[in-house]
């Protein structure tokens, strides 16, 4: 789920309820997220857990070859 492409209504709802849960943060936290990551889920989730922006959150992902698992679990410098 969180490599879908939130296209319609259902799936961006769904997609921001994946981020709030898995992000750690609102409901509000997790649509602004979204908005910010220009709909990637997976950046979104990113950005909550580790509390950084849409760019530093690519630089995170990319470092971990894209595995959300890594780059969640990575302790920040």
């Amino acid at each position: 789920m969180v490599g879908v492409v939130p296209s319609n209504d259902k799936l961006r709802a769904r997609a921001a309820l994946l981020v709030a849960d898995v992000g750690g943060g609102s409901a509000e936290e997790a649509a602004r997220a979204l908005d910010a990551a220009g709909g990637n889920p997976k950046l979104a989730i990113v950005m909550l857990h580790r509390r950084v922006t849409a760019d530093e959150a690519r630089v995170l992902l990319a470092a971990a070859n894209g595995d959300l698992g890594v780059a969640l679990a990575e302790v920040r410098p």
